[in-house]
């Protein structure tokens, strides 16, 4: 059974200007938005269930970096090689029309209202468990960015 790539719920539209519009509250200056592989989360559950005694009693929140959203698009125009990726802002009409064809937004913009980031290199050397970053996702799944550009189809 193949995995549905995260890519795919986080953009669920092919980019038909090949440009990425996120919700307009995720966009404001500084806002950092979470990522974790789902990969790295069975990882993380793996070693919690094998060695209980080195995990029990912690509550764990995961993530291997914060990025804004210009920092996301830049990363997948970099690693598709497609320098006119463009990043846009949704109006708030706009966000709350794509909203209710599309679920995945509310996280989106739930999470621009909180302080969500972590220190993933603090983790990482704390529990000795390598967390993929986001630019080495989109290289994993680089087939699946290309499927959702014109140009890469």
């Amino acid at each position: 059974m193949s995995k549905q790539p995260m890519g795919r719920i986080i953009f669920p539209e092919p980019f038909e200007k090949v440009e990425l519009a996120f919700p307009y509250k995720s966009t404001a200056e500084g806002v950092q938005l979470r990522h974790i592989d789902e990969e790295d989360i069975a990882a993380f559950a793996s070693a919690a269930l094998l060695t209980p005694d080195k995990y029990a009693g912690e509550e764990i929140e995961l993530s291997c970096e914060n990025l804004t959203a210009r920092e996301i698009a830049d990363t997948i125009a970099r690693v598709a090689g497609c320098d006119d990726i463009k990043f846009r802002r949704r109006a708030p009409e706009e966000t709350e029309e794509f909203r209710a064809r599309e679920p995945s937004q509310i996280f989106l913009l739930w999470a621009s209202r909180q302080d969500l980031c972590l220190d993933g290199r603090a983790f990482q050397e704390k529990y000795g468990i390598h967390l993929t970053t986001f630019e080495e996702y989109v290289r994993w799944e680089k087939e699946t960015f290309l499927s959702l550009i014109p140009a890469g189809k």
